[in-house]
């Protein structure tokens, strides 16, 4: 009986040490398999129970400073919000301060788990450093000039709207039209990649120049505009003598030493004396900057109405030769199926000479053209 005994004994005994043992090697594989777990997430996480942080892993760690304490601490040493603003299953933005002090905007979301006599608490922390600077890059490069990092025109339209809008608190607004000069020769002399780094040298220069209250934007290729508050037209000369040593100034394309240089046409509109609309003050400040570049004696020019006149007469007689010279292209076709085999050779002389049907044929020009015929 006493051996019975003892053998039931041993049994209970044993049975329970298998089960100490199953239950050991259990909790070791759900703390491996959690580790595992965490680690195999790129987010930092967090496991926090009784208010205490239980696990992490090593990109929350990586996150708050490498050599911390972080196992035993509260998560509120770190995210100081988290306790109020963090809720289950929804993202919330809140800042890390790490332990050198700097804070790094986070990204938090959290699930309870409520299966253990004591709850525990999952976060998914993630660092947004990256994302918020490529969404400003994007922003920038929206804004400005991948090239030379100036204002592009959707900032200057903008820039130009506010300074002439309704809540303008200024008098005056001179807009300047600004073309290069010899830029093409660079390009294709030196080649694009050297035209490029004389646009990015002379942008920074443009900058530099400019004073308070100052704009400049690159539009694209060789075109730029600036702007600026003026109480009297001539006050623009300043910002146009700034520019012209700017842009005059040469400029090193590489190591060799070889050394190029551009000038520069400007136009310069003043608003509202000249325009009130937008699209008419650039329009008028590009037609002056025209005016400049086919001159060769200066380089900057202030709008005068009389240039507006002139362009348009221009483009009028620019339309009446082209549908003259289509005319008399269809006139010339009509005469030569008239003059075929048979034909009357009144019919070939049609165009050649002043009978009726020569001026039938012959287009009309405006007659404010000189020796217009008709």
């Amino acid at each position: 009986m006493a051996i019975a005994v003892a053998g039931v004994g041993t049994l209970v005994v044993g049975t329970g040490l298998a089960t100490y043992i199953l239950d050991a090697q259990a909790r070791s594989d759900t703390r491996r398999r959690l580790r595992e777990l965490l680690e195999s997430n790129v987010d930092g996480m967090a496991i926090v129970q009784g208010g205490a942080i239980t696990a992490t892993n090593a990109a929350f760690a990586a996150l708050v400073g490498d050599g911390a304490p972080i196992v035993g601490q509260p998560l509120s040493r770190w995210i100081a919000d988290i306790a109020t603003a963090a809720r289950p299953d929804r993202l919330t933005q809140l800042t890390l301060t790490a332990l050198d002090g700097s804070e790094i905007p986070v990204e938090v979301t959290m699930r309870i788990d409520p299966r253990s006599s004591c709850p525990q608490t999952i976060y998914s922390i993630r660092d947004l450093r990256a994302r918020i600077a490529q969404e400003r890059r994007i922003a920038h490069l929206a804004r400005n000039d991948s090239l030379t990092g100036l204002p592009n025109r959707t900032s200057f339209l903008e820039w130009l709207s506010r300074q002439t809008g309704p809540d303008s608190p200024h008098r005056a607004v001179a807009l300047l039209s600004i073309d290069l000069d010899r830029f093409k020769e660079i390009n294709d002399i030196h080649g694009h990649a050297a035209g490029d780094r004389v646009l990015t040298r002379i942008g920074e220069r443009m900058k530099a120049a400019l004073l308070p209250g100052e704009f400049i934007a690159r539009l694209g290729g060789d075109e730029f505009v600036a702007m600026m508050p003026v109480a009297e037209p001539d006050d623009a000369l300043q910002l146009i003598d700034r520019l012209r040593d700017a842009i005059g100034a040469p400029v090193t394309l590489d190591a060799s030493g070889i050394e190029v240089a551009c000038g520069m046409s400007v136009g310069v509109a003043l608003w509202p004396r000249d325009a009130t609309e937008l699209s008419a003050l650039i329009n008028n400040a590009d037609l002056a900057m025209y005016r400049a570049k086919a001159s060769i004696a200066v380089d900057a020019c202030f709008y005068e109405e009389e240039m507006d006149k002139t362009v348009r007469i221009r483009r009028q007689m620019v339309q009446e030769l082209r549908t003259a010279i289509a005319a008399s292209w269809r006139c010339t076709g009509r005469c030569r199926k008239r003059s075929g085999p048979g034909r009357s050779p009144v019919m070939r002389r049609c165009c050649a000479g002043p009978a009726p049907m020569a001026a039938a044929c012959r287009p009309r020009i405006s007659s404010r053209w000189p020796n217009s015929p008709g």
